[in-house]
């Protein structure tokens, strides 16, 4: 019986399980002198070619091989549980870009970079992109059916470039209210302080006129009225007391 000969397993495709399973098994097909059909032998195949992140993730299938179907039951366990774990690699890779101040057009340019080396569903990257978008957005994007990723991109764009502009509007708005409130205060207390400095002038300049006129009247001088008691400076005419030395002459005593 003659010898099949070994055949050249194609490098393991990480994005693309079920098409490198597919490739393999059309080598499989190209044994010589004929195609290996055996479980065992195409087990052994898988096996070998796999890297060691692939082997972690059935190793308990290596270890401990099914009886009945080995290549089968490797072949789907591969297949589900690394898509299960590219899964949340890949949501949690696209989640890690932020809208920031970007454009959601240019985000999702970035999160298509990011995909391009995966198996990603158009579903799967929709949910993704919406997700990064502020809920308004989101809820308005979501509402809008029919068209395509890029499409929905353009409208996300659109949408804040209408919203944005109000924020800022009213942001400004606001500011410029504190700031008109601030100002009316600032003229409340110079209006004030206008009112009590004029209060404080009006009095003094009153009884600087009387004063004159006193003195002029009486010819007394502010000269004079530094030879005074205290009383008499203190009270005048109404003093009670008076203590010499004292210059002070009283209305009846001039006349």
């Amino acid at each position: 019986m003659a010898e099949v000969t070994a055949v050249k397993i194609p490098p393991y495709n990480f994005s693309d399980l079920q098409l490198w399973f597919s490739t393999c098994e059309r080598t499989f097909a190209l044994g010589v002198p004929k195609p290996i059909t055996d479980t065992c032998t195409k087990f052994n195949y898988i096996v070998s070619h796999l890297p060691p992140e692939a082997t972690a993730i059935v190793r308990d299938i290596i270890i401990t091989p099914d009886e009945t179907n080995p290549y089968s039951t490797i072949k789907t366990q591969l297949i589900q549980r690394t898509g299960e774990s590219s899964y949340q690699e890949i949501r949690k890779l696209l989640t890690c870009e932020e809208l920031g101040d970007r454009k959601p057009s240019e985000l999702l340019r970035t999160m298509n970079r990011w995909a391009a080396s995966h198996n990603v569903s158009k579903e799967l990257m929709l949910e993704l992109f919406l997700q990064q978008l502020p809920t308004s957005v989101q809820t308005i994007s979501a509402s809008i059916t029919r068209i395509t990723m890029e499409k929905t991109a353009e409208v996300a764009d659109r949408i804040l470039e209408v919203s944005t502009p109000n924020v800022s509007l009213s942001t400004n708005a606001i500011v410029s209210s504190n700031e008109n409130r601030i100002l009316q205060e600032i003229e409340k207390l110079n209006r004030r302080i206008d009112d009590l400095t004029l209060r404080h002038r009006t009095p003094q300049r009153r009884c600087n006129s009387r004063s004159r006129n006193r003195s002029r009247n009486r010819s007394f001088s502010l000269s004079r009225e530094s030879d005074f008691c205290w009383h008499h400076s203190k009270f005048q005419e109404r003093a009670k007391k008076c203590f010499s030395p004292c210059s002070y002459i009283r209305k009846n005593e001039s006349s």
